[in-house]
């Protein structure tokens, strides 16, 4: 056989060139499915943190990560929170519908341990627990240029987090449990988190996605005599929360403002605020002792579909 005339078959070098483009598309084509998890031990109020430890040998070269939620979420990697809105998605009390939000993971990665952390809470108050909470398709290419993709699983970690909801809709959050650590590369109370599970169904992940998210516009302050008084208004009604910062708070005493029942530290400086809620109103009620607060805020958010994330 004629090996030169071989090399220089049309044919063949056209086969050839098909086969590197059909690879290159295929080293760089997405997951197409991910797999739903849930907390086992949490009941249908529970708020819960996940998170996974992913090990590389070096910085991957890019990453890009989608998460798909059937409630709220905040999304950090390496305790750094991703993107700019304060939450994710901006939905009504009444939709548990799936949501896909893409990020470009890249610049939050590091050599070595990459940590993607989840604060999940779910869409509604509700009697039954909702099975699918959160679906994450994480994938690109390590520091070799080697494809990576992985999906949630049972390998994930999970446990209830420090705020809640009651069955009227109250968010009640407890200073004395907040846990920075809980996104960090290592962690002390290993024994409190458990395997979480897994969803044996895959379901398809909508990269060009574009749900509707918060955005902060602006931000209103109020001066001493508002906050003195039982009711606290608005200089006009709009969406959003308000912000309360506590000082010289008691370890365990409480404070209502507006629909956050907050359970204060004991630090010096303690802020309360929605978790995930945002909502349209004129004013705030107060209650507990008014004279810890000393500052609050009115937080304007709009919705925007096309924030940063």
């Amino acid at each position: 056989m004629n090996t030169e005339s071989h090399s220089k078959n049309p044919f063949s070098q056209c086969c050839h060139v098909f086969f590197i483009l059909y690879s290159l598309l295929i080293s760089f084509a997405p997951p197409c499915k991910a797999y739903w998890i849930s907390a086992p031990q949490a009941d249908s109020l529970s708020r819960i943190y996940f998170r996974k430890l992913y090990l590389f040998e070096g910085r991957p070269k890019r990453a890009t990560i989608t998460i798909s939620t059937t409630g709220y979420c905040k999304v950090y990697i390496n305790e750094c929170k991703v993107g700019t809105a304060p939450f994710l998605p901006l939905r009504n009390q009444k939709d548990n519908k799936a949501a896909d939000f893409t990020f470009d993971a890249t610049p939050y990665l590091q050599s070595d341990s990459n940590v993607v952390a989840i604060l999940y809470s779910p869409a509604r108050t509700s009697t039954t627990k909702q099975q699918k909470q959160i679906a994450i398709s994480f994938w690109g290419k390590d520091h070799r240029g080697k494809s990576f993709a992985y999906s949630t699983d049972a390998s994930w970690l999970c446990r209830e987090a420090n705020s809640r909801l009651s069955p009227e809709g109250l968010e009640i959050i407890d200073g004395r449990e907040h846990d920075n650590p809980w996104k960090a590369a290592t962690i002390n109370d290993l024994a409190l988190w458990a395997h979480a599970t897994e969803d044996s169904s895959a379901i398809p992940i909508d990269y060009e996605a574009k749900p509707i998210a918060p955005r902060i516009n602006h931000i209103d302050s109020r001066d001493a005599d508002d906050i003195l008084s039982n009711n606290i208004p608005a200089s006009h009604p709009f969406y959003g929360f308000f912000r309360a910062t506590l000082r010289e708070a008691r370890r365990g005493e409480k404070i209502r403002i507006g629909n956050v029942l907050y359970i204060c530290n004991g630090t010096f400086d303690e802020q309360v605020f929605p978790v995930f809620g945002v909502s349209f109103t004129n004013g705030i009620s107060v209650e507990g002792k008014r004279q810890r607060i000393t500052n609050i805020e009115a937080v304007s958010i709009e919705p925007n579909e096309s924030i940063h994330y």
